[in-house]
């Protein structure tokens, strides 16, 4: 008698290629961010006493920060004159 021939396990299909992970990135939205992008942006707007009030709130944030700290310290001297200085006609 002829023995049964053992059925082949089931090939896999090939796998589909796998699409390339999504890149993660830490996105950074904190206050301190905020304000000092703020700040930056109205520094080059020549809006001083603006820049001044969000560097003063990014240092509120981030007490003894030394990057508010020496922009507060640039800013100042310049928001004195904004303030003091009449507009010109």
């Amino acid at each position: 008698m002829e023995k049964p021939k053992a059925e082949k396990p089931a090939e896999k299909p090939p796998e589909k290629p796998k699409e390339p992970e999504a890149i993660k990135v830490k996105i950074t939205s904190q206050p301190y961010d905020r304000y000092m992008q703020a700040g930056y942006a109205a520094s080059r707007e020549k809006a001083y006493s603006k820049a001044l009030v969000f560097f003063r709130r990014a240092l509120d944030d981030h007490p003894g920060d030394s990057y508010a700290t020496k922009a507060i310290a640039n800013i100042e001297p310049l928001a004195a004159k904004e303030t003091t200085t009449p507009p010109k006609q």
